[in-house]
């Protein structure tokens, strides 16, 4: 029972760090077309929801309680999650470049890098918070 508390824990720290990186997406988009026009914008979206659209689905796949799991098969499961994510990422991407034109590449991979930075601080602080409270 325990594995499964901290199982649900630890999916409702994803779950707010995903939050704050779509909050702070929707601010960035809406300074965006407010100084820099509607194509910036869309740009800055599209990059931004292309890190964390894929994020969303890991996080939902990935933290599934299942009653009769072992280690192995939740390490298996974030495997492949970490799999499909790669590749749901990948064909956003190829979308992207398709089918949006104009698109501001910049803004676009600015936008992606910036979220990616964001979740890894979040992680990161999230990481040194768990050492404090096990003493690691």
């Amino acid at each position: 029972m325990a594995g499964t508390e901290e199982l649900i824990k630890n999916r409702s720290t994803a779950v707010r760090l995903i939050y704050v990186q779509l909050i702070i997406t929707f601010v960035i988009g809406l300074l965006s077309y407010a100084f820099c026009g509607l194509v910036i914008a869309y740009s800055v979206l599209l990059g931004s929801a292309i890190y964390i659209l894929p994020n969303i689905y890991f996080v939902r796949n990935a933290f599934r309680a299942v009653k009769s799991q072992t280690p192995q098969s939740m390490m298996n499961r974030f495997y492949l999650g970490e799999a499909q994510k790669f590749l749901l990422t990948i064909a956003m991407f190829a979308i992207c470049f398709a089918l949006v034109n104009p698109l501001h590449a910049v803004s676009f991979f600015a936008a992606y890098i910036l979220i990616m930075i964001i979740n890894l601080t979040g992680l990161s602080i999230l990481s040194r918070n768990w050492k404090k409270i096990f003493n690691i």
